[in-house]
C-alpha cells in the first residue's frame, strides 16, 4: 500500500485568484481531494468509513507556509502523505513542488474521525484505518499549531454570510474549503495587492449548517491578522484563521 501519494496540477483559471496566481481556496480543494484520492488507495475513504464505521473524516486544521504561488498555467506536483495517528488524531502533511523541484508551499494538516450518530471524535483503533501501514516520520515542516484568542470585539465585525445549501458537503455541514472563501473576503483587492501572503493557519472548530448565519470578524494583531467565524445565534466559534502578510 501506498504511503505517499502524488498528483500532478496544472492550473487553470478557476484556480487562481485576481493575479492569476493560486489562490488560498484552490490550495485547500486541491489538497483534500488529493487526500480523498489517497484515502481511497488506502481503504479508508469517506464511503468506506461510512459503511464499515457509521463515521465519517474531518478536517481540524491546517497550516500553510507558503514561499511562491504558481500562476495559471503552470504545472506543480502536489505529495501528501499520513503520519502515525495518535489514538484520535490523523495528522497528514503536502506539498506542492515546481518542475524544478523547488518547493512552492508546505503544508500539515490535523483530521479526525466523528461517529455518524453522536458527532464525537472515535478512536482510531475502532475504525478501518491501516494502522499497519509504514507511515513517513518526514514533516513537511517543524512546527506546531497555535492558540487563538477567542475574544473579539464588537467593532471588528466585518460582514454576515448565511450558509446555503451550495455551501454544504456529504457530512450536510458547510465544507471546509467555504471558510477560506469566507477568510479571503475579508480583505480588499488593495489589501492583497499590495501584501504578500506567507502564513496561513485555520481551526475548524464547530459544524455550520444551511440556513446558518455566521459573522465574519477581523482583529488586526501585533504580527497577523485573525479571522473569526462565529454563529450568530449560538455565539459559537465555528473558525478561526491566522493570516501573516509582508509588504511587497
Amino acid at each position: 500500500m501506498k504511503n505517499v501519494y502524488e498528483k500532478i496540477l496544472v492550473l487553470n483559471a478557476n484556480d487562481g485568484d485576481f493575479q492569476s496566481k493560486l489562490s488560498i481556496p484552490a490550495i485547500m480543494r486541491f489538497f483534500q481531494v488529493a487526500a480523498g484520492e489517497h484515502s481511497i488507495i488506502m481503504k479508508m475513504d469517506h464511503f468506506t468509513i461510512v459503511e464499515k464505521n457509521n463515521a465519517f473524516w474531518v478536517i481540524t486544521k491546517v497550516k500553510l507556509k507558503i514561499f511562491n504561488l504558481p500562476m495559471w498555467g503552470e504545472k506543480v506536483l502536489l505529495r501528501t502523505w499520513p503520519l502515525l495517528p495518535t489514538s484520535i488524531k490523523c495528522n497528514r502533511d503536502f506539498e506542492f513542488i515546481n518542475d524544478k523541484n523547488e518547493v512552492l508551499i508546505q503544508g500539515i494538516s490535523e483530521w479526525c474521525i466523528l461517529d455518524l450518530d453522536n458527532r464525537r471524535p472515535r478512536r482510531v483503533s475502532s475504525t478501518c484505518y491501516p494502522l499497519n501501514l509504514v507511515h513517513l516520520e518526514k514533516r513537511s515542516f517543524d512546527d506546531n499549531f497555535v492558540h487563538f484568542k477567542t475574544n473579539v470585539l464588537e467593532d471588528e465585525l466585518l460582514y454576515e454570510r448565511v450558509i446555503r445549501s451550495s455551501d454544504i458537503d456529504l457530512n450536510l455541514h458547510t465544507n471546509n474549503t467555504i471558510y477560506s472563501n469566507m477568510v479571503m473576503d475579508a480583505f480588499s483587492v488593495t489589501n492583497l495587492a499590495t501584501h504578500e501572503l506567507k502564513d496561513y493557519e485555520i481551526h475548524f472548530s464547530h459544524e455550520s449548517k444551511e440556513g446558518e448565519t455566521l459573522r465574519i470578524y477581523r482583529s488586526d494583531l501585533e504580527n497577523k491578522v485573525l479571522i473569526s467565524g462565529i454563529e450568530k445565534d449560538s455565539g459559537k466559534i465555528v473558525f478561526q484563521t491566522g493570516i501573516k502578510f509582508v509588504d511587497k
